[in-house]
């Protein structure tokens, strides 16, 4: 199978099982059998990766907070090796990473559909679900066939607290 089928097929078996889903939170044991079910080995720093993607899903990660958080149980695993196994979980549709701004990439698993908005000005990052601008979206697709990918970058702008002075 093409490794875009494979991605799509392992997302929608994620989705279809509930993982990421607002109501349940998904273990490392149940991304490990949707991934060992599409034929993926598991070795023990993958193991130690989906325990600290999960242990750390509503923070967003970066890698080297991944890092610390996997080697409490695999002290020995390399930083090559987290950076291998992110763009597997990557390529399988379970993490995928996202930026905030100017800093690190951060990572989240597949099936949070929410969109993120950074405030220039203070930092905090908001959740909205990302149907909240499906019509815009939507629109941009039939104006200009062009299809956006919002889970990458941020949205940046002001958060209420900060105040709208920057927009006219």
């Amino acid at each position: 199978m093409p490794a875009g089928r494979v991605r799509s097929h392992v997302a929608a078996t994620v989705v279809r099982c509930g993982v990421g889903a607002a109501h349940h939170r998904v273990s490392a044991a149940e991304l490990a059998a949707v991934l060992r079910g599409r034929g993926e080995r598991l070795t023990r720093p993958r193991m130690a990766l989906l325990r600290a993607l999960v242990a750390l899903a509503d923070d967003h990660p970066t890698a080297d907070r991944l890092l610390a958080a996997a080697r409490v149980t695999d002290p020995d695993l390399a930083e090559s090796s987290l950076y291998r196994g992110l763009e597997w979980l990557e390529s399988a549709g379970i993490a995928q990473h996202s930026h905030f701004g100017h800093g690190p990439a951060v990572w989240h698993r597949v099936g949070d559909e929410r969109l993120h908005l950074l405030c220039e000005r203070c930092g905090v990052v908001q959740h909205v679900p990302a149907s909240a601008l499906r019509a815009s979206f939507r629109r941009l697709v039939q104006t200009y066939g062009f299809t956006p990918l919002p889970h990458h970058f941020a949205i940046s702008g002001l958060c209420g607290a900060c105040g709208t002075d920057g927009l006219s």
